[in-house]
């Protein structure tokens, strides 16, 4: 039953920054890692870039859920509940507004791809930059399977497969470019919604994506130190060792949190992912690269047979009742520390959103 937060979003304080190369699902992008590609944003998940130059090799970009779609037979057992807490009400930090966030970059990504379009450099638009709209701090809210599978169907479908990766969303197309006039019109563009952003808002957009992102961080941090938590995880030890699964204390368990490793159960793999290649550019050529096929996550038979058993201690010994007002508390420290700063923030956040919506609206 480990704790399975996704990573902080991260966002630099340029839109337009130097790609990474192939990254796993939840690894944080890095800077510089291919000097020819630059990232146009899409949103905090998915994205588009522009090759200035010529290829850096096969790169693709995977920020966004990949859900499984081949598993073993379904061996549910229906007489088994689902966890007895409602995760759909309000919840502390859901005072920092992941939702906006995720509005605005898809505004500004709107805009730019009209801008361009203005420019001579439709590709952008056609190939549906902007409409993808995401929260990029959607890891932020308490909910089913931040502790490993809570349901039978989630054990057996997904095993112990990060909850952020359940859901599948359609990767969108890249658009590549070795035309230098379209990198510059794009620079040109962004900058130009820049301008737009810190003439209402300052520096208030940067500075809320930073609070999102130190929350998000202690939030992830502070989960598996919680106070008072250790004797839910002691009982659950012990229903564990009833279904066959002995792996030591709950000081062990909790230095490891995570029991495919805490129990030696092997867990499934990737199917193998298949990149679509770079085109090999002409000089002054704009192409589109159609998105590849990521692969499907196989759920080993004993990673199941493991996720069904701790969905069973989970129900047994009450976790989700007696573990959610201890995170619902923790989350509430964490927000106290930042209350005074999304006070300020938010109207000026809100403020940025109105006013993309006012250009989009008039354009």
């Amino acid at each position: 039953m480990g704790v399975t937060m996704g990573s902080p979003a991260t966002r630099g304080a340029a839109s337009s920054e130097r790609v990474i190369r192939s990254r796993a699902p939840g690894q944080a992008k890095s800077r510089g890692e291919c000097r020819r590609v630059k990232w146009i944003r899409v949103s905090a998940i998915l994205g588009f870039c522009a090759l200035v130059g010529g290829g850096c090799g096969s790169d693709l970009t995977i920020g966004q859920p990949l859900g499984p779609e081949s598993v073993k037979n379904d061996p549910v057992d229906s007489s088994v509940p689902s966890p007895s807490v409602d995760f759909s009400g309000p919840q502390p930090l859901d005072a920092f507004d992941g939702e906006l966030v995720g509005e605005i970059e898809a505004a500004r990504n709107r805009l730019v791809a009209s801008c361009m379009a203005d420019a001579g450099f439709p590709q952008l638009a056609n190939a549906g930059v902007g409409t993808s709209v995401r929260n990029p701090f959607f890891a932020l809210r308490i909910r089913e399977g931040l502790f490993g599978p809570d349901t039978q169907e989630q054990a057996v479908r997904y095993g112990y497969l990060p909850f952020w990766l359940w859901e599948a969303e359609p990767e969108l197309p890249k658009v590549v470019s070795s035309e230098p006039g379209f990198n510059a019109a794009y620079d040109v563009c962004l900058a130009g919604i820049a301008e737009v952003i810190a003439a209402v808002g300052g520096d208030a957009l940067d500075r809320y994506w930073d609070i999102g992102n130190r929350i998000t961080w202690e939030f992830r941090e502070s989960i598996g130190v919680l106070p008072d938590a250790e004797p839910i995880f002691d009982d659950w030890l012990a229903c564990m060792s009833t279904e066959g699964y002995v792996g030591g204390s709950v000081g062990a368990y909790l230095s490891v949190a995570y029991p495919p490793a805490f129990f030696g159960i092997q867990t499934g793999s990737w199917e193998q992912v298949v990149a679509p290649e770079s085109p090999a550019l002409r000089a002054d050529e704009i192409a589109l690269l159609e998105p590849g096929d990521h692969g499907t996550y196989l759920v080993s038979a004993g990673e199941q047979e493991l996720g069904l058993a701790d969905v069973r201690c989970k129900i047994e010994v009450g976790f989700w009742p007696r573990i959610f007002p201890l995170l619902i508390a923790n989350q509430g420290a964490i927000l106290a520390d930042y209350q005074a700063d999304l006070a300020e923030l938010t109207p000026k956040v809100e403020g940025i959103a109105r006013e993309l919506l006012r250009l989009e609206e008039s354009a």
